[in-house]
């Protein structure tokens, strides 16, 4: 028949390919194998929708199927010459499809990957923190170098300015330090007069620039925003992990994440992206592997 249009929002139209397979699987006396080309996010609702529909579907890298537009000698490009020559390419011998990952490796790389992406937005407001600290408050960072620490952002909040720290009593300052950082009065009073002495010199190579110190709160907010949410994605990936314990695909995050150097989300996100170790024949095939 001639080709149509699928339109992969529209139930119709998806309806009407299916029983357009199905009747050409009636009248040949066989069955039907699919083939899609991956496009990212898109081809997977339609992969999703054929699978449940009830036929053998599988993806290919599109690399496979451009290496196979020097075939013919004219270079016809378009969606019926595309369509025909990925239906080709099903016949050939050994070829390699793409594995489909299960709803549990979906969920856990969705996850890790907004955790990424949260990471990274935390990260771009920890650095506009270290700008502004830097014009008004520049030997701060000799006190607290992690200023995101939970010590170094309570005193922030608490003591906006250099000159507040400077006005404050001295053993606030020392029990909110002993407190928050778990580590004594000695320590406490050892920072607490390295920050008196910053505070200090503030006055001679700061600017106090009330917009800045603004900004510095600012800052601060958002952080704690995306640390919150970026706890939050944490904990829902350990729910998984929890959940699902006995899958063989968490018992291999687990035995990752116990070699020393590689933490939890690393040993998450590695499975995410390799699937199962159980692809690799042997130690070459996934040294040679590019990930």
């Amino acid at each position: 028949m001639k080709p149509f249009k699928v339109l992969h929002d529209n139930f119709d139209s998806l309806n009407k390919a299916v029983l357009t397979i199905k009747k050409a699987e009636e009248s040949n006396s066989l069955k039907a194998r699919i083939f899609l080309e991956s496009t990212g996010i898109y081809h997977f609702p339609l992969f999703c929708y054929l699978v449940k529909s009830g036929f053998e579907v599988f993806v290919l890298n599109p690399l496979i199927t451009d290496s196979n537009k020097n075939s013919g000698i004219r270079k016809v490009k378009n969606d019926k010459s595309d369509s025909l020559r990925i239906a080709k390419t099903g016949y050939t011998h050994d070829l390699k499809v793409s594995l489909i990952p299960s709803d549990l490796v979906i969920n856990l790389r969705s996850l890790s990957s907004e955790y990424y992406n949260l990471s990274d937005s935390k990260t771009a407001y920890v650095n506009k923190l270290h700008k502004e600290l830097r014009m008004v408050f520049p030997s701060y960072s000799k006190v607290f170098s992690n200023l995101t620490g939970k010590t170094s952002i309570l005193l922030l909040k608490t003591y906006k300015t250099p000159t507040a720290i400077l006005n404050a009593p001295k053993n606030e300052i020392v029990s909110l330090i002993a407190i928050n950082s778990r580590k004594g009065v000695k320590y406490a009073n050892e920072k607490y007069n390295k920050l008196i002495e910053a505070a200090e010199l503030s006055k001679y190579f700061g600017q106090h620039l009330e917009s800045v110190f603004d900004l510095v709160q600012h800052n601060i907010e958002f952080i704690e925003i995306y640390n919150s949410k970026i706890e939050n994605i944490l904990n829902k990936i350990k729910e998984f992990t929890i959940k699902y314990e006995d899958e063989h695909f968490i018992q291999q995050i687990h035995l990752l994440d116990s070699i020393k150097g590689i933490g939890f989300i690393s040993a998450v996100t590695l499975m995410c992206e390799i699937g199962d170790f159980l692809l690799f024949q042997n130690q070459n095939s996934f040294t040679h592997t590019s990930v």
